[in-house]
């Protein structure tokens, strides 16, 4: 069987947007994986990204610092409704507590937030309407590994 010439462009054209829309979804799992909080007085705090009924979630894995002293807790969702705006930008909710003099915890709420995967392995996540130097307002995490399935929490180093 021979390919007619006016074939050649449109096959390739095939090609191409099915090549593309493949690097697209996995360019969309980017955020998916461990991340760990550093730079701040929540260093340390480790969160693991996972696709969550059509939607990206971030749970806490271990809470470091500050984020414990404000009493956040392995398997609090940190990061809900993240959906992806681009390969590399995502929107969702960030979760902050607000506790008493005592340490009880008085208020939980959800923040807009922007995600931005910079360079396969930092993840940035800013808040929507602040952009003051406010504790929280400005995270960094790195990647510190690649996950399965089969995640053991006691597996942490």
């Amino acid at each position: 069987m021979q390919i007619k010439n006016w074939n050649i462009p449109l096959l390739c054209l095939l090609v191409l947007l099915l090549s593309l829309s493949s690097c697209t979804q996995e360019d969309k799992r980017k955020i998916i994986g461990m991340w760990e909080r550093y730079d701040d007085r929540a260093a340390g705090t480790v969160v693991m990204v996972e696709k969550v009924n059509g939607y990206f979630e971030g749970k806490i894995i271990r809470a470091s610092g500050e984020l414990a002293e404000n009493g956040f807790v392995e398997n609090d969702v940190k990061w809900r409704n993240i959906l992806p705006k681009t390969d590399t930008y995502f929107t969702g909710e960030d979760l902050t507590k607000g506790i008493d003099k005592d340490g009880n915890i008085k208020l939980t709420s959800y923040d807009d937030v922007y995600f931005e995967v910079i360079a396969e392995d930092i993840l940035r996540v800013t808040y929507y309407a602040d952009s003051s130097d406010d504790f929280g307002k400005n995270q960094k995490w790195k990647r510190i590994r690649e996950i399965g399935e089969a995640y053991v929490a006691d597996s942490l180093p």
